[in-house]
């Protein structure tokens, strides 16, 4: 088969896995390094199907050099965070590879979106990218029936809506590029089995049909996509209409991360500490922060009558933060003031983490910044208290913030 048939089925195959790995774009915050992870990925796998029937390599040589990518190439798009200047295999990168293949898939959903790229979350993109790739590569071009291939390409479309977040980046667009792609490159390989004698997957340079045939191809495969884009603008229209009024669900929803409130001291034992023993005592100070506004260290949200504390059942909304730099669960909404406070902790000692207003983003400064990250834990989904939590101390804190608007108060 001539090399320019293998690059339309790649290229048609290559932008069906892209549209399936979209569904992962919120739940890494659209960052460089997904990105980067999935197309590798895809790139990776589409080569070394096309390198397996191209020199005709067998199941072992295959298996060992997907092995081989899988710990190069995945140093640098899966765990650059641990390889060394981002790009170099280290002890640590290659051990975050090998356990990630178990461990990162249960990490994706327990971490609060944007995931980051600590601990080998983005094996999840890039080995998933890599492998449904391989696959869909292999069917093409070693199966008689194209039918196979819609396998692998279908998954990788599911797994991004399983491991995704509540916001679905453009769902109606994206299902409808992804049938057009589908459709119109079913067509084309039903169009070149017709013209081809023999088996599809065979190396031979036969020659095209005539410029007739071609050309009724083109119009079938144009007017087929107009017809699929027709419905889904359609489709489109009428969602808004149709849709449930209940919020979507995504398997992250359904996982509890093991965070107990009770393992951790009330904050208001410190408080009596701090404003009997430590009065003259310097806790932390602030820059940045508006007039009149305040630093909060903890929100309790529980009382009894007797006790005021946290609600034990708050703990299940908690999750590690993957990204603490950019925390979506913050709405800022319309009449609220942004700010960036610098907070350098002196006496205080506790796990709330000092913040104000509504916290946008924090950045860890003063030494131990990886190990603090890994630590923090954010509350999702309830905007009543968006607190962080971590286990250990740093030394300085860069955040923003938005307050309400005095006109709000």
């Amino acid at each position: 088969m001539p090399l320019w048939r293998f690059g339309v089925d790649a290229a048609c195959l290559g932008l069906a896995l892209v549209l399936g790995a979209l569904g992962l774009w919120e739940a890494y915050g659209a960052s460089l390094n997904f990105t980067l992870a999935a197309v590798g990925g895809i790139v990776a796998g589409l080569a070394l199907a096309w390198a397996n029937v191209y020199f005709k390599w067998g199941t072992w040589r295959t298996l060992g050099i997907f092995a081989l990518i899988y710990l190069v190439l995945g140093t640098p798009l899966a765990t650059p965070r641990e390889a060394a200047l981002g790009i170099l295999p280290t002890g640590q990168s290659l051990r975050t590879l090998l356990t990630g293949l178990i461990f990162s898939w249960k990490d994706m959903l327990t971490v609060a979106p944007p995931v980051g790229s600590y601990g080998g979350v983005l094996i999840v993109a890039f080995l998933s990218a890599l492998l449904t790739a391989l696959l869909a590569g292999l069917a093409a071009w070693h199966l008689r029936s194209p039918y196979w291939t819609l396998l692998p390409l279908l998954a990788m479309f599911v797994l991004g809506i399983v491991f995704g977040t509540r916001d679905v980046p453009m769902p109606i667009a994206r299902g409808v590029a992804l049938i057009s792609v589908l459709v119109g490159w079913l067509a084309w390989r039903r169009f070149m089995s017709t013209r081809i004698t023999g088996d599809f997957s065979s190396l031979n340079h036969e020659q095209l049909g005539s410029q007739g045939s071609q050309q009724l191809l083109l119009r079938r495969v144009v007017a087929g996509a107009l017809v699929l884009t027709g419905a889904g603008v359609v489709t489109a229209a009428a969602t808004p209409l149709l849709a449930p009024e209940t919020p979507r669900k995504v398997l992250r929803d359904a996982l509890e991360p093991p965070v107990d409130l009770y393992d951790y001291p009330s904050p208001l034992t410190r408080f009596r500490m701090y404003v009997k023993t430590m009065a003259d005592d310097t806790l932390l100070t602030v820059k940045g922060l508006p007039k009149d506004e305040r630093i909060r260290l903890a929100a309790l949200d529980s009382y009894n009558g007797m006790v005021i504390n946290v609600d034990p059942a708050a703990g299940g909304s908690f999750a590690p933060v993957g990204d603490a730099s950019d925390i979506r669960s913050a709405d800022t909404g319309q009449d609220r003031t942004s700010a960036e406070l610098e907070i350098s902790i002196q006496d205080y000692d506790g796990v709330w983490v000092p913040s104000g207003g509504k916290l946008m983003g924090l950045e860890l400064t003063g030494g131990r910044e990886d190990e603090l990250a890994r630590s923090l834990l954010l509350q999702r989904y309830l905007r009543k208290r968006l607190e962080l939590d971590w286990i250990g101390q740093g030394r300085c804190l860069h955040g923003q913030g938005s307050f309400p608007s005095k006109a709000k108060r």
